[in-house]
């Protein structure tokens, strides 16, 4: 009896690992865009262009098996008066969306609000469409 256990135990838990493996695809490095933003997405990360913003992914984006990712990284706007001094990398921010087959949903909550940015709809292969502030 023992025996019959520690074999089914030996062939399930490779199993289950590997069920698990194929419901998680890192998104190629690509150029996704949409109104109001542009996404250059590398295998380390990607940047991020909006109208009066601009923005870094500092992680691969990797989706679960419902095409869900939640990576972090920063947004910093742009435009209007600026210091000269003023070399920050912005705040840090999560940008949260979904990937279902060409499209893309993103969006982010800047610190000290509650309410989300986005969210923005993009299709792969698109540049996008900005209205760069000035």
């Amino acid at each position: 009896m023992r025996l019959c256990t520690l074999v089914f135990l030996l062939v399930l838990i490779p199993l289950a690992n590997s069920q698990t493996a194929q419901y998680v695809q890192r998104l190629p490095a690509g150029t996704w865009g949409g109104q109001s933003l542009h996404v250059d997405l590398t295998t380390e990360g990607a940047t991020l262009e909006f109208d009066c913003a601009r923005g870094t992914i500092l992680e691969p984006i990797v989706v679960d098996s419902h095409g869900n990712f939640h990576v972090h990284g920063t947004y910093k706007m742009e435009g209007g008066p600026v210091r000269r001094d003023d070399q920050s990398a912005g705040a840090a921010v999560e940008y949260t969306g979904s990937v279902h087959g060409d499209t893309m949903l993103i969006q982010f909550v800047l610190p000290g609000s509650e309410q989300p940015s986005g969210p923005f709809t993009l299709t792969r292969g698109d540049s996008g469409r900005l209205r760069k502030c000035k």
